[in-house]
């Protein structure tokens, strides 16, 4: 786990740690690691993809405008019964080459390399539902 907020409002602790994070911006930081963005850039990108659909620049829709080009869409469908859907822990394991964006049930966090990029731990035993993979 890494802790990543390119956000320029964000401050931090010495320990690198973001210091009280409560912005809803989940997709932006998400866009911007993916894209290797400034916070401003992917904030625009998503703002001008949700003006096109006519849709919030935080959708998963207006994410899937911005990644189109370099990233395919997975979606992982509900699981059998007695299943569950794998945690961003267990798919930053299995998945430990490339790049991911997550869709964390409306939160959304990007792995590189099996690494999750994110402003806290709370995201580890999260459930994915769906995700883009670099191509």
């Amino acid at each position: 786990m890494k802790y990543f907020n390119p956000n320029p409002t964000c401050k931090y602790f010495k320990s690198g740690n973001p210091k009280n994070w409560y912005i809803n911006d989940s997709s932006v930081r998400a866009v911007a690691k993916a894209l290797n963005l400034t916070w401003e850039d992917a904030y625009d990108k998503l703002s001008k993809a949700g003006k096109e659909i006519y849709n919030i620049p935080s959708s998963k829709q207006a994410i899937d405008k911005v990644l189109e080009n370099e990233y395919n869409f997975i979606t992982l469908g509900k699981p059998k019964k007695g299943e569950s859907r794998p945690t961003v822990s267990n798919f930053a394991k299995q998945n430990n080459k490339g790049y991911y964006v997550l869709n964390l049930a409306d939160y959304y966090i990007t792995i590189v390399d099996g690494e999750v990029y994110d402003v806290s731990e709370k995201c580890l035993e999260s459930s994915v539902y769906s995700y883009w993979v670099k191509k």
